[in-house]
């Protein structure tokens, strides 16, 4: 009887430590946030349903995506969209991607984005800020 008592805790003792893994803390990432990894710049936009591709300086936009959930985006300025100058840096962090949406936290006080993001082929995504009529479509740099 011992002896079976001594087997059945042997088999609770390894099924419950089988039972548990690394994954169960619930920072796994998302296929779609291993996607969006990298540097990006803006391609097009599209505004009221038309794209345009000589996009203006002020529109310009270049996000590295980092796997440690960090980013940097660089945004620009100038008047011919051909020699923009670069207008301000920033950095932060982000959030896993759930149902096509994106958060980017920037460092100090600044407040949240929310982004709706779709993958596209050809190394593209359409990035759209909550509230904003205008949709960039972004090509993947590296």
């Amino acid at each position: 009887m011992k002896n079976n008592l001594i087997k059945i805790l042997a088999l609770v003792l390894v099924i419950a430590i089988t039972s548990c893994s690394s994954d169960d803390d619930g920072s796994s990432v998302s296929q779609e946030s291993k996607d969006l990894v990298g540097v990006w710049d803006v391609d097009f936009l599209i505004v009221d349903g038309q794209n345009e591709f000589n996009v203006p300086c002020i529109e310009q936009t270049e996000f590295e995506f980092r796997n440690d959930l960090t980013y940097s985006e660089r945004n620009f300025d100038g008047i011919d969209p051909g020699d923009c100058s670069v207008a301000s840096d920033a950095n932060g962090t982000w959030e896993d991607i759930q149902e096509g949406v994106l958060l980017l936290k920037p460092a100090g006080n600044n407040p949240s984005k929310s982004y709706t993001i779709d993958f596209l082929p050809n190394n593209r995504m359409e990035l759209s800020q909550f509230g904003s009529s205008k949709v960039r479509i972004f090509k993947r740099k590296n």
